[in-house]
């Protein structure tokens, strides 16, 4: 470190000392100008910052520190604990855990350190999993043992490990990352103190207090005193534990359930019949994804329908959100193509999600007070279950009815990308807690007939569901004139465009597409793939066309402004949508293939359940065999050499999206709804 920076940190260090965090502050970052940031410096300023309550400032300190030099774990354990408190930095925590990935095994006691951070990612990122199993030959011991252990469930450890000294404590560190509480429990009182792995207790402490689960907390926090009783942060976590608020941990919510209050017998104040409040995880201006789409087209029809009808968006948000950290002080309400959109949160700030009990507590104390100035006589909460349990609570302590809108199940998302999480306890809980808000929500909505199924399934009386689908606005997206000038700047005249417009993720079976590109290629020149959208996967698709030299005939624009969409479907011919046999892709049905039809494209869908219900083979479109890009070849061919059969599902398309799914059609569905739970005539 240069001499002067390394003074200043030194200064730094004793006004934090002393008490004045603000001046350490201030000292470190004159100094960073000066001199030029280091990994050491960095961190040490991330430290001070969460003294302040700095986190944005903290996250971004610790991250800079790890960009610097990965090898620097106490950053990277800080890193990523203030990178789930915060608002995260999208995909860094997983670009940083494979970066100190690659370095294994490297060296007596740091092989330990390294995995002990890395566990907790194991068979979620490939290149990790592969990295810990490598420990097998590290020069370490305990390292050793853990590579062994953390590939096979804890019960069959027995066969593999002995009980020395280092069996025992790799033992620990993979129970503890496991949150194992039985293993560690058995295991944690039979080692010295002055050999608990501290880094594993911390982590595994910070997700205990993370997932409020006091007992644990404490249990952990005790034995890590023993191994240094003078640790400052120790002490801060039990002040912490012994402060808290009785919640349930959520393993208990898992097991028992969300608690919700009981309702009451009437109405706390007389309800405006026409009033509906209506729960929203994001909305326009500040995202303008499927979600919000929807959002937008459904109130805009249900106004028309004489319900006042307000927009009313989560506690914390969009101030949660990626990318927003920046943002400033926002207006309460606004009002979008004649919608009103009103604001719990205004001010930047992180709304901690748990413990879930709390949230959902402030949540609904911020909508009570809204409720009670405006009388809604209904909560209606669009998905996830942060607005489905906050909106039951709060209608039933209100005493209005409630209204749940699965648009999705988030967990079942998430799980089909990676089918390892599927199967662990944050999964569980969330399958619970959306389980939870439906069943006791008095109307059920959802988007496929196959999510209204999988809520039977977890529950839910059927009688309750009422399946309204995605949709269009088909005033907005019809066919129009061929944006020549476009169409020439992507190198696309003169050619049968097929084009994919929505986001680049390998559940919507891009690589299949691909697949058909590469064959294509080999037997015509008159077509290309064009690629409208951004997504996780890009750039690996990106690669992937660089590596087979299908450059010439595949287009990826990346991320284009939601008002250009119609332009980019204006040069199009045929729009696929070949989503793989996932259960996302089987319950969930996309707004694109809405979208294409309405502006008079040819569809091709993959015979997913979603799909289907939109797709009626040879009638508004043309189905592949789900998962076979052999099959998906087939149909695409059969409508490039018949550009009759292309034209008449064209036309068909667009008569049946405005026969079935524009908007204005589907709010009728929803205004039906909030007559039967009113006392007016729709």
């Amino acid at each position: 470190m240069n001499l002067g920076l390394w003074l200043a940190v030194q200064r730094a260090k004793k006004f934090w000392a002393q008490g004045h965090t603000k001046r350490a502050l201030e000292t470190i970052a004159r100094a960073h100008r000066q001199y030029g940031p280091t990994a050491d410096s960095e961190f040490v300023y991330g430290v001070m910052a969460i003294e302040e309550e700095k986190l944005a400032e903290a996250l971004e300190a610790f991250h800079d520190a790890v960009k610097l030099d990965v090898t620097h774990l106490d950053a990277l354990e800080l890193f990523l604990e203030v990178n789930r408190s915060s608002v995260p930095i999208k995909g860094a925590a997983t670009r940083v855990l494979s970066r100190l990935a690659e370095l294994l095994p490297r060296g007596t006691e740091f092989d330990v350190q390294a995995a002990t951070l890395l566990l907790p990612s194991m068979h979620m990122v490939e290149v990790i999993d592969q990295k810990v199993r490598m420990l097998r030959y590290s020069e370490d011991p305990i390292a050793k043992q853990i590579a062994t252990l953390a590939a096979i469930p804890s019960e069959d450890w027995g066969s593999v490990s002995g009980n020395n000294s280092h069996a025992l404590i790799a033992r620990l560190i993979v129970s503890l990352s496991r949150n194992d509480t039985t293993q560690v429990s058995a295991l944690i009182g039979g080692i010295s103190p002055r050999a608990l792995p501290k880094r594993a207790m911390r982590m595994a402490i910070r997700q205990k207090m993370r997932n409020y689960e006091p007992l644990e907390a404490r249990m952990l926090l005790e034995y890590y005193r023993r191994a240094d009783p003078k640790d400052r942060w120790a002490e801060d976590q039990l002040q912490k534990v012994a402060k808290s608020k009785a919640y349930l941990s959520k393993q208990q919510l898992t097991t028992q359930g969300f608690p919700f209050p009981e309702a009451a017998i009437e109405s706390e104040y007389a309800p405006n019949r026409r009033k509906v409040f209506y729960l929203l995880h994001s909305s326009l201006p500040y995202h303008s994804v499927g979600y919000a789409t929807r959002t937008h087209g459904l109130l805009q029809g249900i106004r028309g329908h004489a319900w006042d009808v307000q927009g009313v968006t989560r506690l914390g948000y969009p101030f949660d959100m990626p990318q927003m950290e920046a943002l400033s002080p926002i207006a309460p309400s606004d009002i979008i193509d004649g919608v009103p959109y009103q604001r719990l949160s205004v001010s930047p700030g992180t709304e901690s999600k748990q413990p879930l009990q709390a949230y959902v507590s402030r949540y609904v104390a911020e909508l009570k007070k809204l409720a009670r100035a405006q009388r809604p006589f209904v909560m209606h909460a669009a998905s996830n279950h942060w607005n489905g349990l906050a909106g039951v609570s709060a209608a039933r302590e209100l005493g209005i009815p409630s209204i749940y809108e699965v648009r999705g199940l988030w967990e079942i998302t998430r799980g089909s990308r990676n089918p390892e999480w599927a199967h662990g306890e944050t999964y569980q809980h969330m399958a619970r807690m959306e389980a939870d808000a439906a069943v006791n929500a008095d109307q059920v909505i959802t988007i496929t007939n196959a999510l209204r199924d999988e809520l039977v399934n977890r529950g839910v009386d059927e009688n309750k569901i009422t399946v309204i689908p995605n949709g269009v606005d088909v005033s907005r997206f019809k066919p129009r004139e061929k944006n020549t000038e476009l169409a020439a700047r992507l190198g696309l005249q003169n050619k049968t465009v097929i084009g994919y417009v929505g986001t680049i993720l390998n559940y919507e079976g891009i690589a299949l597409l691909l697949d058909v590109a590469g064959k294509l290629k080999q037997e015509r020149n008159d077509v290309a793939f064009l690629f409208v959208g951004d997504g996780a996967e890009l750039e690996e698709y990106r690669e992937r066309v660089q590596n087979e030299e299908l450059s010439d005939n595949v287009i990826f624009t990346g991320r284009v402004p939601h008002n250009e969409a119609e332009e980019y479907y204006s040069i199009i011919n045929i729009c696929p949508f070949p989503r793989l046999p996932l259960p996302v892709c089987e319950m969930v049905s996309p707004l694109k293939p809405f979208e294409a039809m309405a502006m008079g494209k040819a569809i091709v869908a993959s015979n997913v359940a979603a799909l289907s219900e939109i797709v009626t083979n040879g009638v508004n479109g043309l189905l592949f065999e789900k998962g076979n890009a052999d099959d998906l070849a087939r149909v695409i061919g059969l409508l490039l050499d018949n550009p009759n059969l292309t034209a008449r599902l064209a036309e068909a398309g667009r008569r049946w999206v405005s026969r079935e799914r524009d908007w204005n059609i589907l709010s009728e569905q929803v205004s039906t709804i909030y007559a039967s739970l009113s006392d007016v005539q729709d």
